[in-house]
């Protein structure tokens, strides 16, 4: 894996983080702000498996860059009180997910390293795990069922 993919799928794990950290400080209901804590703190765990990676193979730590968020995920800064509205933010988290899936298949698929290809699989288990769940949140809030208490 090249400095620069290892660093890229940090800084995609890290936004994720960011995203579901966000998130979960605008939910109200207890069970939806216990799955993006889990999420924000899964997430914060690919970070540092994958920061160690980096630091292993290049002799370096790599330094997590704090970007602005981009225009589609701003409405994480939104109150999170309406269903239409946790609905964008969960299918947004869903294509986040499905995101990094293929990012890290497209990975499996390049590289030769059993090491690597070990660690990728386990990060897109990870990711599929993820996907389910806000999938699972999604049926909810298309039957109606708020998550936010209100």
């Amino acid at each position: 894996m090249t400095e620069e993919i290892l660093a890229s799928a940090i800084q995609k794990e890290a936004q994720s983080r960011d995203f579901y950290t966000r998130v979960s400080e605008k939910i109200v209901a207890k069970k939806a702000k216990k799955i993006f804590d889990k999420m924000a703190g899964d997430e914060a765990g690919h970070v540092a498996i994958l920061s160690r990676q980096f630091n292993k193979l290049f002799n370096k730590e790599y330094t997590v860059v704090q970007e602005a968020l981009s225009e589609k995920l701003k409405i994480a800064e939104a109150q999170v009180y309406d269903i239409q509205t946790a609905l964008q933010i969960v299918s947004l988290a869903i294509g986040l997910e499905e995101e990094s899936i293929q990012f890290y298949i497209r990975q499996f698929e390049k590289t030769e390293d059993p090491e690597e290809k070990k660690m990728i699989k386990k990060l897109v288990h990870f990711e599929m795990g993820h996907k389910k769940r806000l999938q699972n949140q999604h049926d909810r809030l298309n039957k109606g069922i708020s998550w936010t208490g209100r």
